[in-house]
């Protein structure tokens, strides 16, 4: 990837892999292992490499957004990055580790992905099946993600 300076490790595709009827009701394992196709860049990388790839050295997070429009205002793209970014293992829920705010072109929201205090460990990685937060918002939505038990 060559976004931002290059050097960037796709973790996943936003208008293919994660595409909701491609991820709708996947498990917490299917999305530890990984899905996809990483010949067409077209995957979920896997949480349990996530993890293995952000402990072993600091690893930096991109986010490229897209907005919809609304309210008037014409869709567009923006950016994050935060400065570092880990994924704990299995025995720790793969909760997530973002200790700074993010950087770039993401303004409307302040900051595009992370609504947790930043000074402690995030949330763990929410799927359909391990969804025991108090809003269930992944069971709701049948979706996943970190930001659903915040």
């Amino acid at each position: 990837m060559t976004r931002g300076g290059g050097g960037w490790t796709l973790i996943s595709n936003a208008f293919t892999v994660l595409d909701f009827n491609e991820t709708a009701e996947k498990t917490l394992e299917e999305y530890a292992v990984g899905f996809g196709s990483a010949e067409e860049a077209d995957l979920w990388f896997g949480l349990d490499l996530i993890s293995l790839y952000s402990n072993y050295q600091m690893m930096s997070l991109r986010l490229n957004l897209y907005r919809c429009a609304h309210n008037g205002v014409e869709a567009k793209w923006t950016d994050c990055t935060y400065k570092q970014f880990a994924v704990s293992g299995k025995t720790d829920e793969y909760r997530v580790t973002i200790p700074e705010v993010c950087r770039g072109t993401e303004i409307d929201y302040y900051d595009g992905w992370a609504r947790w205090d930043l000074s402690k460990t995030g949330p763990k990685f929410l799927a359909v099946d391990n969804d025991n937060s108090t809003s269930h918002c992944s069971s709701t939505f049948r979706n996943t993600g970190w930001w659903y038990d915040t």
